[in-house]
């Protein structure tokens, strides 16, 4: 689990952080949205019909290592399905963490 320092410091340089998924028993590098992506994010769950598109944006945006493409995600079985499901939640929480802790 990162801290707000950790947080702070993926923030400020941009710099990936690993974090542990559970469904895949192993650390991924995710990096936070940046604002214009997160606007992107929140367009797309507004929306009924691209609230799953939503998910496969996020990780194809955020996950560094492993990296995906939205079509590769879309392609995956309902067992990886809840392994994107994850990794979206924790870029997710990332990213608020990052915004709430950045001066405006």
């Amino acid at each position: 689990m990162l801290n707000k320092n950790d947080f702070l410091n993926l923030h400020m340089q941009k710099a990936p952080a690993r974090v542990f998924i559970t469904s895949l028993n192993d650390e991924v590098e995710l990096r936070a949205l940046n604002i214009s992506e997160l606007e992107t994010f929140i367009k797309l769950t507004n929306d009924e019909k691209t609230k799953l598109d939503a998910i496969f944006y996020v990780v194809s945006t955020c996950c560094v290592n492993p990296s995906f493409t939205a079509d590769e995600l879309k392609i995956l079985n309902a067992t990886a399905f809840k392994i994107i499901d994850e990794i979206a939640t924790k870029i997710l929480n990332i990213s608020q963490e990052t915004s709430a802790i950045t001066p405006r």
